[in-house]
């Protein structure tokens, strides 16, 4: 049982607003949804879908008037929403979504941790993140970059060609403990990173033993 990345997509506008829908695939039932926003000036004040579906914040982060937040959907989704809506007021906002395949019996999804950094570099350099402590062994960690250009740290798997603007790595944190984001970034940047915890699998059933008397 493992987690596994279904989708990546971008959005960006550079005008005032106060609305940013982004068309998706249709989530596959059981599958849970996170994005990642960072706005120029303003805030955001909610993340919703065309099918009602609540999505929870994850920590926050603020460089020279900037902001970087993530969303993570509550719980799996099963009604296969097609559309993000970011809402709040900005100067500009870029983001990206990501869909995630849970482990096989997983019923709900919990935030295990989160860790923010903001700060400027030269081009390219190694950067890790504040690191943070789960508390479950299995979570899926993600981790979102805003940079010029991006790649993935060792251990991470990137979810896309990783260009510029927002992107994200994964991994699955074999067992519980410390874990920080690691990207080779290039220019200002933002870091952030959070660990989800599979809740409702089912317990492995004992293996069974058989004694022959003779």
């Amino acid at each position: 049982m493992a987690w596994a990345h279904v989708n990546f997509a971008q959005a960006s506008s550079f005008s005032p607003g106060s609305v940013l829908n982004q068309t998706i695939a249709a989530v596959a039932s059981g599958n849970i949804v996170t994005i990642a926003i960072e706005t120029a000036g303003g805030t955001v004040s909610s993340v919703t879908d065309n099918e009602g579906n609540t999505y929870n914040p994850v920590g926050t982060g603020t460089s020279a008037g900037n902001n970087f937040i993530a969303y993570m959907s509550n719980g799996p989704i099963t009604n296969a929403p097609t559309q993000l809506t970011v809402n709040g007021t900005w100067s500009a906002i870029i983001t990206a979504y990501d869909e995630w395949s849970p482990p096989s019996g997983t019923t709900s999804t919990a935030l295990d941790g989160n860790a923010y950094d903001s700060g400027f570099t030269g081009s390219p350099t190694d950067v890790t993140g504040t690191s943070f402590a789960t508390s479950h062994g299995g979570d899926l960690v993600v981790s979102y970059a805003v940079s010029n250009a991006s790649v993935n740290g060792a251990g991470w798997t990137a979810t896309s060609g990783l260009t510029g603007s927002v992107v994200s790595e994964y991994q699955t944190q074999g067992s519980a403990g410390s874990i920080a984001g690691a990207w080779n970034l290039s220019g200002s940047y933002f870091i952030g990173t959070f660990g989800i915890f599979a809740g409702g699998l089912s317990a492995q059933p004992p293996t069974q033993m058989r004694l022959i008397m003779m």
